[in-house]
């Protein structure tokens, strides 16, 4: 149920090599080896199958002694825009990482984007993310 230290397999070899070749042909950029399961935090069963969309149905088992609780992921995804030399660009935001705190009642939700920028980086000037899109969390239901 806890995170995967990067220096833990399964993680650790997911990571690349980080040899002499890469230190002079790719650096500071990732080996060609890299895999991206090294970016997976969470214990292979619980990763899911395929990327999250929202609206997805949770069920936590054996955190309560009377039952299962229920909930459901907020629907929609929101809109992520950089602003580079003065023209946004939109970039879609992937659902990355569902954080679930069954007796704080919490849930945390983590959105992705990329936007390649390369050696403009310093060039954008704005980043907005705009959540007017989301659906409100359906009720955690079953008794904390």
């Amino acid at each position: 149920m806890a995170p995967i230290a990067p220096h833990w397999e399964p993680r650790r070899s997911y990571a690349g090599t980080y040899d002499e070749a890469w230190q002079k042909e790719r650096a500071p950029y990732l080996p060609d080896d890299f895999d991206p399961r090294f970016l997976q935090v969470a214990p292979p069963p619980l990763v899911a199958p395929a990327p999250l969309e929202g609206g997805e149905a949770v069920e936590l088992i054996g955190f309560q002694a009377d039952g299962a609780m229920h909930l459901a992921l907020p629907a929609g995804r929101p809109t992520i825009v950089f602003h580079l030399d003065g023209k946004p660009e939109e970039r879609p935001a992937m659902l990355d990482t569902v954080i679930i705190e069954p007796t704080a009642r919490r849930l945390q939700l983590v959105w992705r984007t990329a936007f390649a920028c390369d050696k403009k980086a310093l060039k954008v000037r704005e980043v907005e993310a705009l959540l007017a899109n989301l659906s409100p969390i359906g009720n955690m239901t079953g008794s904390v």
